[in-house]
């Protein structure tokens, strides 16, 4: 009775309390259904397994705990293209610097190349003074030691006057030095001077190498020397130019064009440089391609020698082709210098005093022949 009495205040106290709290009495069956259910649910995983954060937390606390899915992915995909940019970044950072290392090694390889070709152009163009100061001051010696004859007015006029030619090639050869030092080889000015120090350097050759070799002519082994200057010379311009855009080809296949620009002119300037160059192409064609025809031109040796003679013959084929290949190509290019108002350059400036030198010293050879051969004269005459 006391038990009966017991679960009717009990009843009673739960009758009062969900009168006076509905809201809370009307979820208790809900929430006793889950709690049940999570129960079972514990119950059947049985006694040794650990529960999973699902089963301990309610869905709130969860999210608080773990954190939004979403949100964690976008901040890993942040950090990911941080990392890429910092990445490109470095990579960026290493080529620039491969490219510059690779730019300074470039520039030292033609710092290189530059101070050894204007080496080269300097020996050179001093090789050539000398040995033009050698012809015009000793050419009784000059012509001993190479023909081993001796000399006589006409032959030391025309030792001297092989040695007043050289001027241009030297002038040539130390404008082109100065074009090293700066990296203005690839111009079109010092192309053509390179194409007709090539022109020379193997003419000279080919004509030094016959006499060599021709044995009609006591010549000694001196006669060499210039053959290896020369053949230095035209491999030196050789390969600068076969460096150059046009390759060596470049020079050769504009020889029409620029002979037929010779007969255009724009001032009384370029039409004296054009006629310079045409006549100089001329005289030194003929020296070279006909020098027995040319008995007696500029120096009378049919006075010293039977016939034309052989030594007289390989010295003007030697001055023809300093006429051919550098008079005329000089007095070319101060020809384009001059319509393009460029003569004030210090290439063109060399280049003018060079030609005048030869001209000059083309003069005072004449001079001085004249004067020897009629001193020859008058002693040959007295003698007899």
């Amino acid at each position: 009775m006391a038990i009966t009495s017991s679960k009717a205040r009990i009843g009673l106290a739960t009758a009062c309390v969900a009168s006076s709290r509905p809201a809370y009495h009307a979820r208790a069956p809900a929430m006793k259904g889950t709690w049940a259910a999570r129960g079972a649910l514990l119950l059947s995983r049985g006694p040794g397994r650990r529960t999973s954060s699902t089963m301990r937390f309610p869905p709130v606390i969860r999210a608080q705990s773990e954190g939004d899915p979403a949100k964690n992915i976008e901040e890993k995909a942040e950090g990911v293209k941080a990392a890429a940019k910092e990445a490109m970044k470095e990579a960026k950072d290493v080529g620039s610097a491969v490219a510059s290392a690779a730019g300074e090694a470039t520039n030292a390889t033609s710092d290189v190349g530059s101070n050894r070709g204007s080496l080269i152009y300097g020996a050179l163009a001093v090789v050539y003074g000398l040995f033009g100061l050698v012809k015009v001051a000793l050419p009784a010696v000059c012509v001993e030691g190479v023909f081993s004859a001796c000399g006589t007015p006409s032959t030391e006029a025309f030792m001297r006057l092989s040695g007043v030619f050289m001027a241009l090639p030297a002038a040539a050869l130390w404008c082109l030095k100065g074009a090293a030092e700066h990296g203005r080889l690839g111009s079109a000015t010092y192309g053509r001077l390179n194409g007709s120090l090539m022109a020379y350097g193997l003419g000279y050759a080919a004509v030094a190498a016959a006499a060599a070799l021709n044995a009609s002519l006591a010549t000694t082994l001196g006669i060499w020397v210039p053959v290896v200057f020369s053949l230095l010379t035209a491999v030196t311009a050789a390969h600068v130019l076969a460096k150059g855009d046009s390759g060596i080809v470049g020079p050769i296949a504009g020889i029409p064009a620029a002979v037929l620009e010779l007969v255009k002119f724009s001032s009384p300037l370029s039409a004296f440089y054009g006629l310079l160059a045409v006549v100089c192409g001329l005289m030194g064609a003929a020296l070279l391609g006909v020098p027995s025809a040319l008995h007696g031109f500029l120096f009378n040796e049919a006075f010293e020698l039977a016939g034309p003679g052989l030594i007289p013959i390989v010295q003007k084929r030697m001055i023809g082709v300093g006429l051919l290949t550098m008079s005329a190509v000089t007095a070319a290019i101060l020809k384009d210098a001059s319509e393009r108002s460029r003569l004030g350059a210090s290439t063109f400036k060399l280049l003018n005093l060079a030609f005048a030198v030869t001209c000059l010293g083309t003069l005072a050879v004449m001079g001085w022949y004249v004067k020897n051969s009629a001193t020859a004269h008058i002693t040959a005459a007295s003698g007899s």
